[in-house]
C-alpha cells in the first residue's frame, strides 16, 4: 500500500501537480490519509506487534552501515548528521537493553527517540 502511494506520489511529482498553491493542499491531504491509517484496528495490531529492538535497531542499517559501505559521504556527517551519526551508533545498544529487558530500557529509548525527533527538528 505504502509503495503504491509512494509511486503515485512519484508519478504527480514528476508531471508538476504540486505547485507552490497546491502543497497546502497535498498536506492537508497526506496528513488525513496518516491520520485516518493510524485510526484503523488492523494497522495499529500491525505497528503493535512489531518487537520495538526491532524499530530501534533499523537505524544501524539506516546510517551506519550505509556510512560503512560507502554509501552515504562523510561530509555528510559534519554539518547536518552528527546527531543521526550519534542516534545510530546508540540503537543498537537501546535495542539491546529493551530485548533483554534492562530497567533503564523504557527510559533510554524514550530519551534516544526525543533525541532523534529533536535532531530531525533542529534542521
Amino acid at each position: 500500500m505504502f509503495a503504491a502511494w509512494l509511486v503515485g506520489i512519484v508519478l504527480l511529482a514528476s508531471d508538476n501537480f504540486f505547485p507552490p498553491s497546491r502543497i497546502p493542499v497535498t498536506l492537508f491531504a497526506t496528513l488525513a490519509l496518516g491520520y485516518l491509517i493510524l485510526l484503523s484496528r488492523t494497522f495499529r495490531a500491525i505497528v503493535a506487534g512489531i518487537p520495538q529492538h526491532w524499530l530501534i535497531g533499523i537505524q544501524t542499517r539506516v546510517f551506519l552501515i550505509r556510512y560503512f559501505k560507502g554509501q552515504l559521504p562523510g561530509l555528510f556527517a559534519i554539518p547536518a548528521g552528527v546527531g543521526d551519526i550519534l542516534t545510530g551508533v546508540l540503537a543498537p545498544l537501546v535495542a539491546y537493553w529493551w530485548f533483554v529487558g534492562k530497567p533503564y530500557a523504557r527510559g533510554a529509548a524514550i530519551a534516544w527517540n526525543l533525541f532523534g525527533m529533536a535532531d530531525l527538528i533542529a534542521r
